[in-house]
């Protein structure tokens, strides 16, 4: 999934997308709507999770196939795989991702006022002479992903949490990104 937004990307910054190209990636990416401003973004925001998944957001464990975004996971069969893009069928499994809240301590990092960050915050936009506005974004996400009783013993969770920096830029749609920056991400698989 990693490898097929960086393409959505590289169309998304070097033109207009039409509908088609949309309905390709319509796996890959999201669009969020953050005071009245639309930013894309990828499914998973996660690097770990989104490189093991494929071009549309799947992952096959044992006779079972996934497709995980960050706001639900669907789990069916494998000889049910076109179950997965019907609405409301009865042999796909839907679980929702558990977004939990994060905050940083003062006291365990450095600089000032980390501990205010949000999930999505604008750092400092600018806009440089002829060219069209551009931001800097910081961003915090810790979410758990239901995958499944896989291993038996009961159901598993997928824990990602980490840091992002974004540089952006305002296009005719809302925010593009430009480049990402990734700090700490941590990833654990329990029950």
């Amino acid at each position: 999934m990693s490898k097929a937004y960086r393409d959505f990307e590289t169309q998304n910054n070097t033109a207009n997308i039409d509908p088609t190209t949309l309905g390709i990636y319509k796996n890959v990416y999201k669009i969020n709507e953050i005071n009245g401003e639309k930013l894309i973004e990828k499914a998973v925001v996660g690097p770990i999770l989104s490189t093991i998944l494929n071009h549309d957001g799947l992952l096959q464990i044992g006779d079972k196939i996934l497709r995980i975004n960050d706001e639900k996971v669907k789990i069916v069969a494998v000889k049910d795989i076109a179950e997965l893009d019907k609405s409301n069928s009865k042999l796909v499994e839907e679980h929702f991702v558990e977004k939990i809240p994060v905050t940083l301590s003062k006291k365990n990092a450095r600089g000032s006022g980390l501990d205010d960050w949000e999930q999505n915050e604008v750092v400092q936009e600018y806009q440089p002479s002829g060219l069209s506005k551009r931001r800097i974004t910081r961003r915090l996400w810790a979410y758990n992903y239901y995958i499944g009783v896989i291993l038996g013993g009961g159901p598993q969770y997928m824990y990602e949490t980490g840091a992002i920096l974004i540089h952006e830029r305002k296009n005719w749609w809302g925010w593009a990104v430009l480049m990402r920056k990734v700090g700490l991400v941590v990833q654990e698989i329990s029950k």
